[in-house]
């Protein structure tokens, strides 16, 4: 559906205020209302990077009125309480600007100045770590953006967050969601990713332990979780 409205919408045949509507459509199309840990792989996280890169295809590009227009849709999708698309858009300009322990890339186009993105990111992730924290940021998103934003803004999870993402490693319920949140079948988060959120050894021996207990018929996993498993014990799976 999104791919089919790409041309359509990209054409900016239309006023400012269907813009703005439309991205708050969007939002809301994307919204994790369930509030449940994923046990498999979930098709509507490739919904979600479809929005996003819709939104990057908008707001990234040359053109009359683009940083007016984007800076309100960002701050309207901001102040609803986005967690999907403004971390994402929010992290290519990590990467532009060499922020946050991003490595610097050429050539990557901004929306946002470096101070602009700095405090946006800043102010999204003080408000997300208590939901983080109370156990609702995880069960309310498809995709890692936010929790990843989380923890390169503040140079590395503090010890309460870690804490947090220990314990779910070791719980047998999260463990699969975990896996699969951070490494699914078909991406995976990079190994200096997880090591700023886990204790990434005992997440490697946590997976295995599950995939040796399914190997043995004692424990029947759904095919995406087994997959996730092993791409976190070897990236290259």
């Amino acid at each position: 559906m999104v791919q089919s409205m790409k041309p359509i919408y990209l054409r900016d045949e239309f006023d400012d205020i269907v813009h703005r509507t439309f991205w708050d459509a969007m939002r809301q199309f994307v919204l994790k209302t369930d509030n449940q840990w994923p046990t498999h792989y979930a098709a509507m996280r490739d919904v979600v990077g479809a929005v996003s890169d819709l939104f990057e295809k908008k707001f990234l590009t040359d053109g009359e009125n683009v940083r007016e227009l984007g800076l309100a849709v960002l701050n309207e999708l901001t102040e609803m309480g986005d967690v999907e698309i403004v971390p994402s858009f929010l992290r290519k300009h990590f990467f532009a600007y060499g922020i946050f322990g991003c490595a610097q890339r050429a050539g990557v186009r901004t929306l946002l100045t470096e101070e602009e993105t700095r405090a946006l990111a800043e102010r999204i992730a003080e408000r997300e770590i208590p939901r983080l924290l109370g156990g609702e940021l995880l069960k309310s998103v498809w995709m890692p953006q936010v929790i990843i934003l989380i923890s390169e803004v503040g140079d590395g999870l503090n010890e309460e967050c870690r804490s947090y993402f220990d314990g779910l490693v070791q719980n047998d319920e999260t463990l699969p969601a975990v896996s699969l949140f951070f490494n699914g079948p078909n991406f995976g988060s990079g190994t200096g990713t997880l090591e700023i959120i886990f204790d990434l050894a005992k997440m490697k021996e946590r997976a295995q332990e599950k995939l040796n207990l399914d190997e043995s018929g004692e424990l029947s996993s759904d095919p995406s979780v087994n997959i996730s498993h092993q791409r976190t014990v070897d990236p290259m799976f």
